[in-house]
Formats: C-alpha cells, sequence, structure tokens
C-alpha cells in the first residue's frame, strides 16, 4: 500500500509542475526551456538562464511568478519581462559572482541607477507586485516600496530613426526607395535572384508588413473581386491577438504585384501541393527547403528566416544610393517605415496611418507624419520658392473643378489644357515653364479628377521611349519620377470613383 501512496505522490507532484502558456503550449516548470508559442517567432523563456544569479530558494520564487507570466500574458510580452529581470539579476549578483538570497531594496536601488528605461522599470513594477500578490518568498517588503516610489523617467522621442531619415534603420530617401525598386526588378529579370525572393520583396515594399505577418500568410488570403485583387494581412504584436485569429480588414492591391503574386503561386507553390490538401491552405511563403506543402504550421517559413532571405536578396540585388554611392542597406523594417511614411506624404493622418499599420495607438504613428513634415520643410529651405519635393509620389490633393476655389488659376499645359490649380495662387515652378509636370510632385497642387492626366502620361512615356532610344538614358530618367506621380494620381482617382 505504501509503495501506492508513494507513486500517487509522486504523481501528484508532477501534475502540479505542469502549466499551460496563453498560447496552449505546455510546458514543465522543471524544464530548463519554457516554449510558449509553436507559432509566429516561437518566444521561449530559459528559466535555467538565471541560476548562476541567485540561490535554490529565489530561483523557485521566480519558477512561481514567470510560470504565471507564461499562463496568462502574450508570449512576446511574458518573454520580454523574463529579460528585464535576468538583466536585473546578473546586474545584482555582479554577473553571478555574488549569487543572491532575496530582491531587497538595495539591488533595486542600484539597479534603477544604471540608465534603466521606464519602459523597463515599469515590467520590473509589474514583476514585484505578481510576486507580492503570489506570497512568494524572497521578495522584502522595503524592496517592493521602493520601487512603487520610483517614477519613471520621460520616456525619449518615439522612433528618433524615422524623424531623421536615418540611413540605416529609418525610411528610405525616395530616390533610394526608387533605386530598390529598379536593382529589385533588374536583378529578377537577369536572374539573380529567384522568384521567391522577389515576390518576397515585393510583399514587404507594397504593403509594410512585418515579417511574422508575412510568415503567417497562407495562399487564401488573396483574392480578387471584379477586376481588383485585394490581400488579408493577418494581426500580429496586439495583445491577445494569436496565429491567424485576428486580421486587418482586406487591403486592395494594385494590379502589377498581384500579377507578380499570381505568376509566383502558380509557378513556385501549385507544383508542390500536397494531393491531399487544397492550394488555398498553403502557406504564401513556405520554407523553401519544404517539397511538399499543406496547411500545417511546419510548411511556413518562420520568421527570422523571412529575414534573412530578404537579406539575402537585398546582397544579390546589389542597390546603390544615388545619395551617397554606397550599397543601400534594407531591412523589411525600413520598407515597413518607408510605407507608412509614403502614407504620411501622401496627406494621410495619424490616425489613417495607425490603420494602415495595424496600430491601436494612434502616438505610434505621429513620427511618420513629422517625418514627412520635416523632409518637406529641408527641401522648401534649400530650394526656395520654386520648391518642388524630390518625392516619386503624388503628393497634391484631388478637387473637382467645380469645387475648386482655386479654379481661376488654372495651371495649364503646352495645349493650354487644364489640368488643376495651385493652392497657393501660383510659384516660380509656373513662371519659368516647369508646370505642370513639376505641380504633379508637389504637396500643393490641387488635381482635377476630369482632367485629361492620362494624355499627359502617354505623351511623357512616349517623350522618355524616345530619349532613350536615341541614346539618351540619363536624360529620360529625369521624368521617371512624374510618371510614376501621375501613374500615382490616376490610380488615386480611380479608387475615389469607385468608393462614391
Amino acid at each position: 500500500m505504501s509503495g501506492k501512496i508513494g507513486i500517487l505522490q509522486s504523481s501528484l507532484t508532477a501534475k502540479s509542475t505542469l502549466r499551460k502558456s496563453a498560447h496552449g503550449c505546455d510546458f514543465n516548470i522543471e524544464d530548463d526551456t519554457w516554449h510558449l508559442r509553436f507559432h509566429g517567432n516561437r518566444e521561449v523563456i530559459r528559466i535555467s538562464s538565471v541560476r548562476p544569479y541567485v540561490e535554490a530558494d529565489l530561483f523557485n520564487s521566480l519558477k512561481s511568478v514567470f510560470s504565471v507570466f507564461a499562463e496568462t500574458r502574450n508570449a512576446g510580452s511574458a518573454a520580454v519581462m523574463f529579460g528585464t529581470f535576468r538583466t536585473f539579476l546578473r546586474f545584482a549578483s555582479a554577473n553571478g559572482n555574488c549569487p543572491i538570497k532575496e530582491v531587497d531594496a538595495q539591488h533595486i536601488a542600484g539597479w534603477a541607477s544604471n540608465r534603466i528605461t521606464g519602459t523597463m522599470l515599469s515590467y520590473m513594477r509589474t514583476t514585484l507586485l505578481v510576486w507580492h500578490k503570489l506570497r512568494a518568498p524572497c521578495l522584502t517588503a522595503d524592496a517592493l516600496e521602493l520601487m512603487e516610489r520610483i517614477i519613471n523617467p520621460p520616456e525619449p522621442t518615439q522612433l528618433p530613426s524615422v524623424k531623421s531619415w536615418d540611413p540605416s534603420e529609418g525610411p528610405y530617401r525616395p530616390v533610394d526607395d526608387e533605386a530598390i525598386k529598379i536593382a529589385l526588378d533588374a536583378a529578377f529579370n537577369a536572374r539573380r535572384i529567384p522568384m521567391f525572393h522577389y515576390a518576397l520583396m515585393r510583399m514587404f515594399r507594397a504593403i509594410g508588413t512585418r515579417p511574422d505577418q508575412v510568415a503567417s500568410m497562407k495562399v487564401e488570403d488573396i483574392r480578387q473581386e471584379g477586376d481588383r485583387w485585394y490581400l488579408r494581412i493577418p494581426q500580429a504584436k496586439q495583445r491577445g491577438s494569436d496565429w491567424r485569429l485576428s486580421f486587418m480588414p482586406w487591403k486592395p492591391i494594385s494590379q502589377g504585384f498581384a500579377n507578380v503574386l499570381i505568376l509566383y503561386i502558380e509557378s513556385e507553390i501549385r507544383p508542390r501541393v500536397s494531393p491531399h490538401s487544397k492550394i488555398e491552405v498553403c502557406p504564401l511563403f513556405p520554407d523553401p527547403q519544404t517539397s511538399i506543402l499543406d496547411g500545417e504550421l511546419t510548411c511556413h517559413a518562420k520568421p527570422r528566416s523571412i529575414t534573412v532571405y530578404y537579406q539575402e536578396a537585398m546582397e544579390r540585388i546589389r542597390a546603390i544610393s544615388p545619395i551617397s554611392g554606397e550599397l543601400i542597406l534594407g531591412t523589411p523594417k525600413r520598407d515597413r517605415h518607408t510605407f507608412l511614411t509614403h502614407l504620411a506624404m501622401n496627406g494621410c493622418t495619424a490616425e489613417e496611418i495607425a490603420a494602415n499599420a495595424g496600430h491601436t495607438k494612434v502616438a505610434s504613428c505621429t513620427p511618420y507624419v513629422d517625418a514627412s513634415i520635416d523632409h518637406f520643410q529641408r527641401m522648401e529651405n534649400l530650394l526656395g520658392g520654386a520648391f518642388v519635393p524630390i518625392a516619386d509620389r503624388f503628393v497634391g490633393n484631388v478637387v473637382s473643378r467645380e469645387k475648386d476655389a482655386y479654379a481661376e488659376d488654372a495651371i495649364i499645359d503646352e495645349a493650354a489644357t487644364s489640368v488643376g490649380s495651385c493652392s497657393d495662387g501660383g510659384c516660380n515652378a509656373i513662371e519659368t515653364g516647369a508646370a505642370p509636370l513639376a505641380c504633379y510632385s508637389c504637396r500643393k497642387f490641387r488635381a482635377w479628377a476630369d482632367a485629361p492626366h492620362a494624355d499627359l502620361l502617354d505623351m511623357l512615356i512616349a517623350q522618355q521611349e524616345r530619349l532613350r532610344s536615341l541614346g539618351h538614358d540619363a536624360v529620360s530618367e529625369t521624368t521617371t519620377s512624374t510618371i510614376i506621380a501621375i501613374s500615382d494620381l490616376l490610380e488615386r482617382i480611380r479608387l475615389e470613383r469607385a468608393h462614391d
């Protein structure tokens, strides 16, 4: 009988150490590593990594505290909070030379004076509060009291790299962005990059998404309605969101980008679909090494791998910056910053940018608006009253001729055809004859929806082709930004008419 009781007690003890993460993953708190999520970024807590910094009783308390975070919080948040506390323990224990028995006020004071951010203080405060509520040992009352009295320092400026247009972390300058586009298309046409890498880079550049979102997309996230194509993007980095449980609204995409995705799916995905599966449930960007595809998670490329594939493509296309003459450092994050900054440059508010970015906090998108304003102001200071923004997108406004208060000051082309007006009533560009072409890349331009912009576009394309045929490639490229701007304008007019 005593043997059976011993087995039962052992079984109960084993069961008491089992937990389930907020994402449904089973883990044992006695294991060295706790797996919190098996999809997306597959976060883990390596609880054994703090053993060198603490004594046994404190280590047991830590397992109790962080198992609660693992069970109740988003995997990413739980992992970051553990990482913050592990950094604290490394500091308090002198990098493991003096393992600590308990967390006291002296440890907190020393750590908090070591250039700690407000976010890190908030994580620590939450950890100690949960610790106190659990009544776990090895936390002194004075440590908790001091933690509650520490005032968070002011947070640094949000996304400083965006506001400063940092050349390694911020958005691409418009001229660099165009250089990447040209280099990407040239590399694909020359077969220096495969279809997989080309489609992947086009995805990031078209919608400014994150690697974990791209990694979780499936073929069914592309659909056609009439003559329009749409893309559905899974939510990520939001509290309560999990793998493919919530999505952003369907986004319209250009026909050119849709053609790339269709070609990619037919050539790279369909031939690898399992006979027992449907192509719709297969990953849009699977692991290139996976030969047979189905709807299983294991077929999807990992987010970190997606980033590696992107970097491989950037290395192969070798895009050179016309500004610095050096290779452009490209990352998915820079594509995202560029996409969102371009929204601001096209007149979107922080609220509209947040909706497109999948952000819940509008304040997190104000740096993109600030960056676009700073960009235009710098160029105005440089070029003066005849300023034409160095951008390759239409940044003005679309109005109807009948409702335009400036209609009497129409901007005309060589054939005296009115195409719009200037909200300032005119500038040096009009006086010098640079208008109306220069106006398409100026934010002061009020383009009339019913004006013959398409005719002007056809004329520019024909002119560019003629110059190229005569060997004047460099001269012909000077009209590229205007061609793109007019194309963007026509697309905006078409979309606005579709929504009326």
